[in-house]
């Protein structure tokens, strides 16, 4: 029979536990909120067209939050192309 052994949950508590090491970052210090995921990618290193930026500002129009938001601009009496147009705005 397997016994379960007994876990420590002191050692979750402390916040070095759950310290992460951060990456370098190029125009932050160690400790800030910077690291080089986040930093500004390098005109040579960047491969976004502008057919990119279309479909990501596409997209962010298509989700959830926009269709409620524009629900409840219809549900205040706007009709759904003046809720459009509020929402494209």
């Amino acid at each position: 029979m397997h016994v379960p052994q007994r876990v420590d949950i002191n050692k979750y508590l402390d916040a070095n536990y759950w310290r992460l090491e951060s990456r370098q970052a190029s125009f932050a210090t160690r400790h800030g909120w910077s690291n080089e995921d986040v930093d500004i990618v390098p005109p040579q290193q960047r491969t976004w067209k502008a057919i990119d930026y279309i479909w990501l500002w596409l997209a962010d129009g298509a989700n959830v939050g926009t269709m409620q938001q524009a629900g409840s601009i219809v549900a205040m009496g706007l009709s759904w192309r003046e809720a459009s147009i509020a929402m494209y705005i």
